[in-house]
């Protein structure tokens, strides 16, 4: 389908994301206008816009769902709130990108998808990392069979947040469970399906989860762990994350599956006892995501994050809790 327009994109918060996932892979592009933003506080939005170029500062979220030149709405706020304002921005007739995760509960997500398909609005998950090349081989070489039967599997991932910061604050639906966790979960199910939680351990910081081991099981009989921490005292912004897959007739291993454009990135094949590195364009995965999320708005291709997949991700994370709790 050929679009009249550019998608023209509204902001709801003036997050630190937003920049990196938005903003600046959109510039470089012909089919994304970002045309305004809004923020709790209006002096934010207002230093936003002018830093980043963008026209159009509304005075509040209602304020910018009620315009009529709106395509798409990205929401990078905390999760806490991304149940009430994918909701309402749906209901407004606009499409959303919302970022990870979804939301903070699998009946949030639920509600959210529920709404989506009454408005036929496209509801977006924002897990970049999986359109993009790394992981798009990732998936095919699994699909492949590449390794053969698969027996294990590990996916971890490590950031240094500094406290106090946001991201520490279990009121807001963030810590390493969900912020951090959704990650691994994510990459682990795009790969293996559906998993049981078998086990769960916690560690709590700050009031939040600050390190979560969990144990799952995925058909047939293969097992899986995922690893997720949040730290305070790293230095801030580094991070570490890997993805192993092992089979009866080979393995993968990727260093940095989650941001390869900003960190080197290291992927690993054996099969049939022959080693490989695999080399790739790295191209942005933010830039990767906005190519999907065009094609999805045009109808050149279906929805992969968001839909049952968003619901079923904050189901892991539900069971996870729930396993953490009764330790």
């Amino acid at each position: 389908m050929t679009r009249p327009h550019p998608i023209r994109v509204g902001i709801l918060g003036a997050a630190r994301i937003a920049p990196f996932a938005l903003v600046k892979p959109a510039k470089d592009r012909t089919d994304f206008d970002v045309r305004c933003i809004a923020a709790r506080d209006s002096s934010r939005a207002e230093a936003f816009a002018a830093k980043y170029d963008v026209p159009f500062v509304e005075r509040s979220y209602e304020d910018l769902l009620a315009r009529d030149d709106l395509d798409l709405v990205y929401i990078p706020l905390p999760p806490a709130l991304h149940e009430e304002w994918s909701i309402r921005a749906l209901e407004s007739g606009k499409a959303v990108l919302c970022e990870k995760p979804i939301a903070v509960t699998a009946e949030e997500a639920r509600r959210m998808v529920d709404v989506a398909r009454k408005h036929g609005k496209p509801l977006i998950e924002a897990f970049h990392y999986r359109f993009h090349p790394v992981m798009l081989r990732a998936i095919a070489l699994i699909e492949q069979k590449a390794f053969g039967r698969i027996t294990t599997a590990e996916a971890y991932f490590e950031g240094a947040v500094p406290y106090p910061d946001s991201l520490w604050s279990a009121q807001l639906g963030c810590g390493a469970l969900t912020d951090v966790g959704c990650y691994p979960i994510h990459a682990l199910r795009t790969l293996l399906g559906e998993p049981q939680v078998l086990a769960a351990m916690g560690r709590f910081e700050h009031g939040t989860h600050a390190q979560v081991d969990a144990h799952l099981g995925f058909s047939p009989n293969i097992n899986a762990r995922m690893f997720a921490k949040l730290s305070d005292s790293s230095p801030p912004g580094s991070r570490q994350c890997w993805l192993r897959v092992e089979g009866e007739e080979g393995r993968m291993t990727i260093t940095n599956f989650i941001v390869p454009h900003l960190y080197p990135c290291r992927f690993v094949t054996n099969i049939g006892g022959v080693e490989r590195n695999e080399t790739f364009d790295l191209v942005s995965t933010y830039d990767a995501q906005l190519s999907y999320v065009s094609d999805v708005l045009s109808g050149m291709t279906r929805e992969m994050t968001g839909g049952a997949d968003a619901i079923a991700n904050m189901t892991v994370i539900d069971g996870i809790r729930a396993a953490i709790a009764a330790e």
